[in-house]
């Protein structure tokens, strides 16, 4: 699995540098991002509001965590369900699977590059804060924002197996879950506080992991809240990532199995 797993890395990667200027594109897109975001930031930044305040009224730093770290959930959502649509309009995942490689293997391999690049978005994201607009985040906690990101993480990968799930059993299912995803990325809080929301839509927003995982990580970036201050958000992202983690190991193989069946694994 590991030798499979880099030989993607390193396909994936060759890719990516035979379109030099695609990548220098997205430099230069996170450069305008973290721009745009520190204006925003700098103009929201005058006015008194209270919702900021538990995030020291830090918008620019509020904002810039929302965006960068929503990649991740961008790319767990889309990256399992998209590369298996791939394989399947390319052709590639039948002859996968006419291979020993095990389709799970695959799923895990095509999918690693993704991450890889999106740490290193997220880290260009932060060094042109800190270093060519000023974000202050020496109170970081290290240890809470890494027992946040870890649940996240697997919260978000567990939701990607479901959508790939979905893809495998009504082939075009992702792309209502990929809607459902960004609407809930927004009522989670990525631009503003949830505190700003109608109250219904504030209320469907405890019942969302994304929600948790902004608030902890931000509260342990820029306040230095500690794992014991941050309990209740570590207990709800514990619980959504044992049930999505369940849901997903239960879903993926039942939907190999009833594709294999239909004879429709590599159709779409």
């Amino acid at each position: 699995m590991i030798r499979t797993a880099l030989a993607f890395i390193k396909k994936d990667f060759l890719i990516m540098m035979s379109y030099k200027f695609n990548f220098v594109l997205q430099i230069a897109g996170i450069l305008i991002m973290v721009t745009i975001i520190y204006f925003l930031g700098s103009l929201v930044g005058i006015a008194d509001i209270p919702f900021l305040k538990p995030y020291g009224g830090n918008y620019f730093g509020f904002l810039m965590i929302g965006i960068a770290f929503s990649d991740y959930a961008g790319i767990s959502i889309n990256s399992f369900s998209g590369n298996i649509r791939d394989g399947q309009l390319t052709g590639t995942l039948e002859i996968i699977l006419t291979s020993p490689t095990r389709l799970f293997t695959f799923l895990f391999s095509s999918s690693l590059w993704s991450y890889i690049f999106t740490t290193f978005r997220l880290f260009m994201y932060f060094l042109v804060s800190i270093f060519v607009f000023e974000l202050k985040i020496g109170m970081i906690n290290i240890p809470a924002a890494f027992v946040i990101f870890v649940l996240s993480m697997l919260t978000f990968i567990a939701i990607g197996i479901i959508s790939a799930s979905l893809v495998l059993v009504v082939k075009q299912g992702d792309s209502a879950l990929r809607r459902i995803g960004g609407v809930s990325m927004v009522v989670s809080g990525v631009l503003f506080p949830t505190e700003y929301l109608p109250s219904f839509l504030n209320k469907i927003s405890l019942y969302l992991p994304f929600t948790y995982t902004y608030r902890g990580l931000r509260l342990s970036i820029l306040q230095g809240y500690s794992i014991t201050q941050l309990q209740g958000d570590i207990t709800a992202l514990s619980g959504f990532a044992m049930v999505f983690m369940a849901v997903s190991l239960i879903a993926f193989p039942y939907a190999v199995k009833k594709a294999k069946i239909k004879g429709s694994l590599a159709q779409y």
